[in-house]
């Protein structure tokens, strides 16, 4: 497995103090005198206190969902997977009781995952439908509902979405209630090697459905509330039920998601990205790609496009139209040795940075277009404009000269310094936040759809950019020559370190795997061990944003020739291992049962890697009509065959009972693919 920073533990739960509901805290006094009740005190009234315990209970605030997996709206292999979902609140599935005052339930959390295929959902119409809570307070027979008792902070008329479920699908995929414990489990992440103190931030619930999608169709999974749902695990366990018969549940939460055996992960997504779109672009650079025709016209059009250039057209100050040179802060390549010289600070205008190529009658206006983006976002943001202002209005009074001795007129001492949000505007410019991401990648045809592109950053180009947001209140000649003076000055206030270099990626698992994992070496791995662990000091991230639905951005401060991307511990998934029935399962024993469809690997509880050749066959645990899988029984299943062969590891402990456990014996591990820039394909992507 991945060295990570933060490890992950595995808790079975975390119950709140007290569940959500109405409370009634009763005061009573009782007073003895030589061990008998005074009659006085018994006769005092009973007091009483009220007081509610408020949580989700019909909605679900999407804030409260850190993730799903499968991704919603992806398509790929999850024919393998048992769909889960993480919560960001840790007591969030214990903090209501499936029945009050019931021991039986008391471990049970409150709500579950159901899955169904497409089939089932175009049948049986299990489309959220809108209802309200007012609806949910009374009892019905068609679809059968209970009816819920209402409580303190509820709204008769807030909306409410339900499902109504057939008897026969409940039969299908809702776990009993001891599985139903066994799927929902914490997982903490965890710095370093000493156990801090529970930190909310760092929990994360999860509920694992127990149905496999079936192939080939689209799945839609359901978070669905069992509060007050006694009926239903009484009708299951009795199984008479009509099977038509229709239950209505509450959907806290829902996604779609395609299931294609032959379909996208994250290292095939990774890796189409990787894979270069043209055979003039092997190098993976953010670049246009290069004109096929001949000629010197051609020859000259390409070395301008292989710089990192587009040319766009271009309106002059004196109202000519003509078509010219751009390119953005991300080059291609090295930025130049020699960029030219420009009076930073001193600009009056933007003209004074435009560049003219005169072998090709074209100019270049980069650096031109940085100044003027500078100052024109400055210029919008009134509050850092303002303040920059009237800072450089005091700092030209205390530049003034000292006046002569006996007026009353004194001159400021030392200009003051310059305000923390004119410091901080100049930071995330100096990161490249709120630049339109046109002035970044100026030609869509320079990052396709699934695409990963590697660039340089051109430090001029920021500068100017700096320069344009800090040259507002420069209107004279004296006001330029104090802005070179402080210009340096105001740089080195700046964060460190700066942005060298990077990448973009567009692609569907920004997404769909949205806590990605990045990490960048400054060294290619060991040629005779291309996936090494460790082979280098990582290089830190500056920045790392989404800038669009598919689109991420990520900054080093060195020059990185290694990159790895991988899901995080949150994204580690659950499911079984598929069998190739041309193949054992265990390859120290040619003779083990190789028409296992399905098996699940025992992991040691001391190192949480899976022990090879010892699996629990999933086809004894497994409802082959319904695709659904006795959790309790492939637990039980998995640690015979775990204690039973690796005594060691099991320290003679019977752990099947213990949900944290089980999400051991689940997970999958998680996907990386390693990336090598600028090779030109002297390595290839490992994944």
């Amino acid at each position: 497995m991945h060295s990570l920073e933060q490890r992950l533990e595995f808790i079975n739960s975390h119950k709140p103090q007290l569940p959500d509901g109405d409370y009634r805290l009763t005061i009573q006094q009782t007073l003895s005198i030589d061990g008998e009740a005074d009659a006085v005190a018994a006769g005092v009234a009973e007091q009483y206190v009220y007081f509610s315990v408020a949580g989700p209970r019909f909605t679900l605030d999407p804030s409260l969902v850190k993730s799903v997996f499968p991704p919603a709206k992806t398509a790929g292999s999850y024919d393998n997977v048992l769909p889960h979902i993480v919560l960001n609140r840790s007591t969030l599935p214990w903090e209501r009781l499936i029945k009050n005052d019931d021991e039986t339930y008391s471990d049970v959390p409150w709500m579950a995952l159901l899955v169904f295929n497409q089939n089932e959902v175009s049948q049986y119409g299990l489309s959220p439908q809108n209802s309200t809570v007012a609806d949910l307070q009374e009892a019905s027979s068609d679809p059968v509902f209970p009816g819920l008792t209402p409580e303190v902070g509820d709204v008769p008329s807030q909306g409410v979405q339900v499902i109504d479920v057939p008897f026969k699908l409940l039969q299908a995929t809702v776990p009993p209630t001891t599985d139903l414990t066994l799927l929902t489990h914490v997982r903490e992440l965890v710095d370093g090697t000493t156990r801090p103190t529970q930190d909310e931030s760092n929990l994360f619930p999860i509920l694992v459905a127990n149905r496999i999608p079936t192939a080939g169709q689209e799945a839609s999974v359901f978070l669905v509330s069992l509060e007050n749902r006694t009926d239903i695990f009484d009708a299951l366990s009795a199984g008479s039920e009509d099977p038509e018969t229709k239950y209505r549940l509450i959907s806290l939460h829902n996604w779609n998601f395609t299931v294609d055996p032959m379909g996208e992960t994250f290292s095939n997504y990774i890796e189409q990205a990787d894979t270069p779109k043209n055979s003039q672009n092997t190098d993976k650079s953010l670049r246009m790609d290069l004109l096929a025709s001949s000629g010197s016209d051609a020859e000259t059009a390409n070395s301008f496009l292989a710089a990192g250039y587009v040319p766009l057209d271009h309106d002059t100050r004196q109202g000519n139209h003509t078509v010219s040179w751009y390119r953005g802060p991300f080059l291609p390549g090295a930025p130049p040795s020699t960029p030219g010289s420009f009076p930073l600070g001193g600009v009056l205008s933007p003209d004074q940075l435009v560049k003219y190529f005169s072998d090709v009658g074209m100019f270049d206006t980069s650096y031109a277009a940085a100044w003027q983006l500078g100052r024109l976002l400055t210029l919008q943001n009134t509050d850092v404009a303002v303040a920059l202002y009237n800072w450089k209005r005091r700092r030209a009074l205390a530049h003034q000269p000292t006046p002569p001795p006996g007026l009353p007129y004194t001159s400021v001492a030392q200009a003051p310094p310059l305000p923390e949000n004119v410091v901080q505007w100049l930071n995330d410019l100096a990161q490249y936040r709120y630049i339109p991401f046109n002035y970044l990648v100026p030609k869509e045809e320079m990052l396709p759809v699934e695409s990963l592109r590697f660039f340089q950053v051109d430090p001029v180009w920021r500068d100017c950019l700096l320069d344009g947001a800090f040259s507002v209140g420069r209107v004279l000649t004296s006001d330029a020559v104090l802005d070179q003076q402080d210009l340096s000055k105001v740089f080195a206030q700046l964060e460190q370190p700066q942005a060298v270099c990077g990448f973009l990626l567009r692609s569907a698992v920004v997404e769909g795997w949205p806590h990605m994992r990045v990490e960048g070496y400054s060294e290619l791995p060991p040629a005779d061990n291309i996936d090494e662990e460790g082979f280098a000091t990582t290089v830190n991230i500056v920045r790392k944003d989404t800038l669009g639905t598919d689109i991420a951005l990520y900054l080093f401060d060195q020059i990185v020739q290694t990159v790895d991307l991988h899901e995080v511990p949150e994204t580690i998934h659950f499911g079984v291992t598929y069998n190739d029935t041309a193949q054992p399962v265990s390859a120290d024993d040619p003779s083990s049962n190789s028409t296992t469809q399905w098996y699940k690997n025992y992991r040691s509880v001391v190192t949480a890697e899976e022990m090879e050749g010892v699996y629990a066959d999933v086809a004894a645990c497994w409802d082959s009509t319904n695709q659904t899988l006795r959790m309790g029984e492939l637990a039980t299943a998995l640690h015979a065959v775990g204690s039973a062969q690796v005594p060691e590891q099991a320290q003679g402990e019977d752990f099947s009972s213990n949900p944290w456990w089980v999400a051991l014996q689940m997970i999958e591990g998680v996907q990386k693919v390693r990336l090598y820039v600028g090779t030109d394909g002297a390595l290839p992507s490992e994944t």
